[in-house]
């Protein structure tokens, strides 16, 4: 297994612990509701919403963010798929830049003259 899979099975983790506790939560909403409606506290006709509701907001949204979850994981392991072919080894990237002392005396003495001659054309406007 490759470093590059750990954060897309992380995502996949998580996205099957929350599918648990939706399936969990979904079964302890509807047995709630059932118990409701035998007792008579509610009824269904004209609670629809309420009880639609309920589900919505104990389960449904959880449900939700676990195919969101696995979603991701999916795009990134996508994603890592296609940048893995396009990594360019390191060897043909690494670039080795050698500056003798001279050339760097060169350089700063050039940049001092040019400066010398920038500042006295300033002055003399």
């Amino acid at each position: 297994m490759t470093k590059k899979l750990i954060p897309s099975i992380i995502l996949y983790a998580f996205a099957v612990f929350v599918a648990f506790y939706a399936i969990w939560s979904l079964i302890r909403t509807a047995n709630i509701v059932s118990a409701a409606l035998s007792l008579g506290q509610i009824s269904i006709s004209g609670s629809e919403y309420d009880i639609l509701s309920v589900y919505m907001v104990n389960s449904f949204q959880y449900l939700a963010f676990a195919f969101l979850l696995a979603a991701a994981g999916l795009i990134l392991q996508k994603i890592q798929k296609i940048s893995g072919a396009l990594v360019i080894p390191e060897s043909e990237t690494k670039v080795d830049i050698i500056i003798e002392d001279e050339e760097i005396d060169d350089f700063f003495s050039k940049n001092e003259t040019v400066k010398a001659e920038s500042g006295s054309d300033e002055e003399e406007e």
